[in-house]
């Protein structure tokens, strides 16, 4: 543990105007190095200040903080990316050594009950967007209240939709959002990203959102969950027993498979796919019920241009 204005002094003068863009504060147009750092360090040590970074920290980046400003080299095995949310304001980094400012560790180690409320809160409502993110790829921010307010008695104020939108702003998280959308951030890693997201909200437009089960929903934290349908355990079977690949193999392949079905791919990739694997069926026959299994497992599974709807849940919908 060190002094703030230690902290401060130790980073250049871009990492500190950035730390004033993420505290709101602004600078005049002709702010020296020492100034800048005299508006920090009055900054933090404002309660509503260290409240507000409180409020969004995780469970582990608490628990990094703390490992991190151990003096016991032995026992400090912190993971430097979970301190992101402090880099430019909470901490030094001096031969692989943390020293956290004062001001910062103090409001850890004591935070009141209502604050903890609140980060417990903010961390909630961050996973059910990463979630949402992760199920329909994007969702208008007038929709996401009302889909939240499916899972939660306590409803979600527009004051914590903020602190998310700050958090977004603060730290990396698997989405972000705007004034009009909450948005997968796998989709600005596309080449053409701005207009994969205009082609996907206008396929979006007019369907409903899957509603799951919550805990069928918490399963889309991980970005590469999908459900293991009936559908993908047939083609897990038939690539097992009809094409003789070996149990991991054809798990492996079904798995391939289950993510092409998500990226929506022609059939012209799928049997590339199966070429590069050496796998030739032995006649017309085979390679129908092949085509059709597939069809099947790509018909069963959520898409986001569906809203998180299946293609045979969607068709039942129109119905």
């Amino acid at each position: 543990m060190t002094d703030l204005r230690k902290v401060l002094n130790s980073k250049n003068l871009n990492q500190l105007k950035f730390a004033c863009d993420i505290l709101n504060i602004a600078l005049p147009i002709s702010s020296r190095k020492a100034d800048i750092i005299n508006l920090l360090y009055e900054t933090l040590n404002k309660k509503e200040t260290l409240d507000f970074v409180y409020s969004l920290l995780s469970d582990e980046e608490i628990e990094n903080i703390k490992l991190a400003s151990l003096n016991d080299k032995s026992n400090n095995l912190y993971d430097e990316k979970k301190l992101l949310l402090l880099h430019m304001i909470g901490y030094i980094n001096i031969k692989n050594q943390i020293l956290i400012s004062d001001v910062i560790i103090d409001c850890i180690n004591s935070p009141s009950l209502k604050l903890e409320e609140k980060r417990k809160r903010n961390n909630l409502i961050n996973k059910y967007f990463t979630c949402f993110a992760n199920l329909y790829g994007v969702v208008p921010v007038d929709k996401i209240a009302k889909i939240f307010n499916r899972y939660e008695d306590i409803k979600l104020k527009d004051s914590e939709l903020e602190d998310i939108k700050n958090m977004t702003y603060i730290k990396p998280l698997p989405y972000v959002v705007d004034n009009e959308y909450l948005i997968n951030r796998e989709i600005f890693s596309y080449e053409e990203c701005i207009d994969f997201l205009f082609e996907l909200t206008e396929n979006q437009d007019g369907k409903k959102h899957a509603i799951l089960p919550k805990d069928e929903l918490f399963k889309y934290i991980d970005p590469d969950y999908f459900e293991k349908t009936p559908q993908y355990r047939k083609m897990q079977t038939m690539l097992s027993f009809e094409l003789g690949l070996s149990k991991a193999d054809a798990e492996e392949i079904a798995n391939d498979f289950a993510y092409m079905c998500k990226a929506d791919v022609d059939f012209d990739f799928v049997f590339q796919y199966l070429e590069d694997k050496n796998i030739v069926f032995k006649d017309m026959e085979q390679c129908n019920r092949f085509m059709s299994a597939y069809a099947d497992m790509q018909n069963n599974t959520r898409l986001w241009e569906n809203c998180g709807n299946t293609p045979v849940e969607l068709r039942k919908q129109m119905r």
